[in-house]
């Protein structure tokens, strides 16, 4: 329940004005995200179907404590897919239901997603970072 004042309202008319840059910053950053993992066997990473703003970099490996390892160890930040696959969480046990497929695509990114956040920022020297990290 947020409910901005006349000041906050102002600051984010000018921040609007930034956002078709940023947003083109974030996508230059995501060529270079694909370019870099995208025939790495070892990830699926996301695959765009419109024009994302790609807020985020999503991977998907077999072995993914073993890459967020690399990632705390060097210093690289990162966080689970949001929200997950509802049915692998312990909330699910208390309803009646069943899956028409097994949804079999949300498990896995449940247990073996991540993703590391992007920045309206040119981040070639992070992203480089990234990959020989892992």
């Amino acid at each position: 329940n947020v409910r901005p004042t006349e000041i906050t309202a102002a600051l984010g008319l000018m921040q609007l004005e930034r956002l078709p840059d940023e947003i083109m910053v974030r996508r230059e950053n995501a060529a270079l995200f694909q370019w870099l993992f995208g025939a790495d066997e070892r990830f699926k990473i996301q695959r765009e179907t419109g024009e994302s703003s790609w807020f985020s970099f999503t991977m998907i490996s077999n072995d993914r404590k073993y890459y967020l390892d690399r990632m705390k160890a060097a210093g690289i930040e990162y966080r689970m897919i949001c929200g997950g696959c509802f049915t692998e969480h312990p909330a699910a046990k208390h309803y009646n239901f069943e899956p028409l497929n097994g949804l079999p695509m949300a498990k896995e990114a449940h247990w073996k997603g991540y993703f590391i956040g992007n920045w309206g920022v040119p981040m070639e020297k992070e992203l480089h970072y990234l990959k020989e990290t892992l």
